[in-house]
């Protein structure tokens, strides 16, 4: 039994040597985008976002929404990014990551198109995951459990907004 044991916490410690590894080989390989993460940030220090959409279309199914897919995406990159930062200790970083997940998310709580809205949720859900491994690992303080508990609640209250807006749009069109 002690074999079994020692060998069982030498595996684990290879396994924690090997995840810190590739986590810092992931981030190393996104470092080319810190100057596009930087302004990203800049630009989610603003109170309201607009994107060049042209809702004036007639028909609502033609109005082209590139600007959701590119968000979905980012948001994936920043959870990735999170949760590799945490596992490497940083959560002061992973931190302004979900944060800025759900900035983004936020950017397009005015929007009145239903795939916005679908959008929006699976941002907020998107931020979920690194928040979750920060909570089970114990890697997040006080203060940022707060910051994240308030950036949710925004999250939340953006989305039931939406659901209202998407709502209103659909009765409009009819």
């Amino acid at each position: 039994d002690t074999n079994i044991t020692v060998q069982a916490e030498r595996n684990v410690s290879r396994a924690k040597v090997e995840t810190k590894t590739a986590a810092t080989g992931f981030i190393e390989n996104l470092n080319p985008f810190d100057p596009v993460l930087a302004e990203m940030r800049e630009a989610a220090r603003r109170p309201q976002s607009r994107f060049n959409i042209r809702y004036e279309e007639e028909n609502a199914a033609g109005i082209l929404l590139p600007h959701l897919s590119v968000l979905k995406r980012l948001s994936q990159f920043l959870s990735y990014r999170a949760s590799a930062e945490l596992t490497l200790g940083r959560s002061d970083v992973a931190l302004a990551d979900v944060l800025l997940t759900l900035r983004l998310a936020e950017s397009i709580d005015n929007e009145r198109t239903l795939i916005a809205l679908l959008v929006r949720i699976a941002t907020v859900n998107i931020a979920v995951q690194p928040t979750g491994e920060g909570m089970a690992a114990r890697r997040w303080n006080d203060a940022q459990l707060q910051a994240l508990s308030g950036a949710f609640a925004r999250g939340v209250d953006d989305v039931g907004r939406g659901v209202a807006l998407a709502g209103a749009a659909g009765r409009e069109r009819r």
